[in-house]
């Protein structure tokens, strides 16, 4: 099995009622945080040729979030080398992240008032689904903003919450907002995974008489109960900044 999701409460709505949700012509700001009886995750989507269709593309996206909740194993690697000339310098990074890939059984259990749930905005598809369950603790924490608007973790982010780790995670713009909310997610995982379990190398190598040193980072991890609190689309460049939290089960 691979593993498992995001007990995300994601109050994305145009025009929500929601006091956790603020959602303006010029930026989006996503907060989640778990009910009692009821873990809610938002599914995204982009625009498809019929509703149904939306939905669906909505409702993998929130079960893939289910699972990783559940539990999910995630590695990171960063190599940086050095050559003797200043400007002989080169940088890779690979991340791989796994959970369960079975995502009917979630599906399944993922349900949505069409009426209330489900919101369009910006060539986006939200859809809040609520899945039964109970998050571990109660979530004390209320959402602040600076007086630029901007959340205020951004610049004071917090490292834990109720006594889980706490991470931010940043992604530049995709060519769609779902894919640049999932690289901001992929960033907290690495970051969370990196806290956790890290080992920094330095190794050297010659050819042609030309010395580098390389140094190699290398993460590895498996997470529990990882959430998304809040979710923060920048107005200017439509980068996501996301603040989450998880369990370390190393």
């Amino acid at each position: 099995m691979k593993l498992m999701a995001v007990c995300a409460l994601f109050c994305v709505f145009m025009g929500c009622a929601s006091s956790n949700t603020v959602q303006t012509s010029k930026a989006t700001h996503l907060t989640s945080l778990p009910e009692r009886n009821s873990l809610i995750f938002i599914g995204v989507s982009g625009p498809q040729l019929k509703p149904e269709q939306e939905v669906e593309v909505a409702r993998e996206d929130a079960a893939k979030k289910v699972s990783m909740y559940h539990g999910l194993a995630a590695s990171f690697v960063s190599i940086q080398g050095i050559g003797t000339n200043a400007l002989d310098y080169q940088s890779s990074s690979g991340f791989q992240m796994v959970y369960d890939t079975e995502l009917d059984k979630y599906k399944d259990r993922l349900t949505y008032d069409p009426e209330r749930d489900l919101s369009y905005g910006d060539g986006v598809v939200y859809i809040r689904f609520s899945y039964p369950g109970n998050f571990p603790v109660n979530i004390s924490y209320t959402s602040r903003k600076d007086s630029d608007g901007n959340p205020s973790w951004i610049k004071s982010p917090p490292q834990d919450i109720n006594g889980f780790m706490a991470q931010i995670g940043f992604a530049r713009r995709q060519q769609r907002i779902r894919d640049t909310i999932n690289k901001s997610i992929e960033d907290a995982v690495t970051g969370l995974i990196t806290r956790s379990s890290s080992s920094v190398n330095t190794g050297v190598s010659s050819h042609n008489d030309v010395s580098s040193t390389f140094i190699t980072q290398e993460s590895s991890g498996r997470l529990s109960n990882f959430m998304v609190l809040e979710t923060w689309v920048d107005p200017e460049n439509l980068s996501v900044w996301t603040l989450t939290v998880a369990r370390s089960v190393n």
